[in-house]
């Protein structure tokens, strides 16, 4: 079988956890099965609108036929139409989606529409998205060009705020087009149930991908760890307010940059134990896992958190909170690790225990270790080619899922 991936490529080009997944699928793909892979990428300004729009346009006038299938991740990769197509989510713009609320920008699209009379079609276009329980796939050619169309008339140029009430609505009913008629597959339970990701009614296989990191383990008990890039919704403000409470002379390392790093060190200036490490390599970061008695990871609304995985097949005992996402899917409270409120003095205790209790907590992350050694490339390759032989998790999105003694499961067969 001949297998497309097909991805963005953002510009500026980084290297992130998308690209370390597609770089994954390609070549585990290529080394565990029969198949013919290829990886696919075309650069996308996916941080500016019309950039992102010319994205979608790039893509929906891909023809790809000469492969068999075709896997997509992420927009506006999907909006590619191969007749057997899988979409393997791992998000689309978050920005529109659950996280646009804290913008504090209006939702109302319509208002904007009537605001300008050359918006009339734009409008009558989105409505028709919007209402139509079947979308036929030739609407998004037309609304991407009524889209260029605007922009070459220089129409309604404040309109385009991004985000913004209209941008959004462009955005989903691109991605409502786009997903249509494709099998669905998502990289966590979490991504699978959130609102207006998938059709209602879409069954959605979730697959947990590995990691690329090789060579996982445990060396030691030194000091405290996490990894991520240092950004609000990873609250690690949060883990440093709350480490400044407990009573220990472990060091507690932070790896990572981003634009909270000034803040977030000067929060941390006065207790000597907490340490920024800055950018590490994957080298460096299998040795800091191995050496860490637990790791804290306490995201808000996480896709899947790949720290999460990789802390617990290097051995580690994961902390984490009941609001993190994916990394509650992972984590088993008392078991593996331990999921608490994400608040100060919660998060203290927590940690408190954890180094009070170091024998419970290096047999908590032995079982870590043992309770994910199964996500690894090979039995992800043919989870994602439907070749497994053992039952995989089944979500339908818009109900609440089935115990495994109730629920039949099914197989994505491609």
């Amino acid at each position: 079988m001949k297998v497309a991936i097909v991805a963005p490529s953002p510009i500026p080009f980084l290297i992130g956890g998308a690209e370390k997944l597609f770089m994954g699928m390609f070549y585990n793909l290529n080394k565990y099965t029969p198949h013919n892979v290829e990886l696919i990428k075309v650069p996308v300004r996916d941080q500016e609108f019309w950039g992102l729009i010319e994205g979608y346009r790039r893509f929906y006038h891909y023809n790809l036929e000469h492969f068999d299938i075709v896997i997509t991740t992420k927009y506006p990769a999907w909006m590619e139409g191969h007749k057997n197509r899988l979409i393997y989510m791992q998000h689309p713009c978050r920005g529109v989606y659950e996280l646009y609320r804290f913008c504090g920008k209006s939702k109302n699209w319509r208002k904007i529409i009537k605001r300008y009379k050359a918006l009339k079609n734009l409008g009558r276009l989105l409505e028709k998205v919007f209402e139509e329980k079947w979308i036929e796939r030739e609407l998004g050619e037309e609304l991407i060009e009524e889209l260029f169309y605007l922009k070459k008339m220089g129409e309604a140029e404040e309109a385009w705020e991004f985000p913004g009430a209209l941008t959004r609505a462009i955005i989903k009913a691109l991605d409502r087009i786009a997903l249509e008629g494709a099998k669905y597959a998502a990289i966590s339970k979490t991504v699978a149930l959130r609102k207006g990701y998938f059709p209602q009614g879409a069954q959605v296989k979730i697959i947990y991908h590995p990691t690329n990191l090789e060579g996982l383990c445990s060396k030691g008990y030194e000091y405290i760890f996490t990894v991520s890039r240092l950004e609000g919704l990873k609250r690690i403000d949060l883990l440093i307010k709350a480490y400044k409470k407990v009573k220990s002379k472990l060091p507690f390392l932070i790896a990572g940059t981003g634009g909270q790093e000034d803040y977030l060190k000067e929060l941390a200036r006065e207790d000597k134990r907490i340490k920024f490490l800055g950018f590490v390599s994957d080298e460096e970061l299998i040795e800091l896992y191995s050496k860490a008695l637990f790791v804290p990871f306490v995201p808000y609304e996480e896709d899947y958190g790949l720290i999460t995985l990789e802390a617990m097949q290097s051995e580690k005992t994961v902390l984490t909170v009941e609001d993190a996402g994916g990394p509650v899917e992972l984590v088993e409270h008392g078991k593996t690790g331990l999921v608490i409120k994400p608040e100060v003095e919660e998060v203290a205790s927590a940690m408190q225990w954890l180094v009070d209790h170091k024998d419970s907590t290096i047999e908590m992350g032995r079982l870590a270790r043992e309770r994910t050694k199964h996500i690894n490339w090979e039995n992800f390759c043919k989870e994602l080619l439907g070749e497994a032989k053992t039952e995989g998790i089944m979500v339908v999105v818009g109900k609440i899922p089935l115990s495994k003694e109730k629920r039949k499961k099914k197989l994505l067969v491609l």
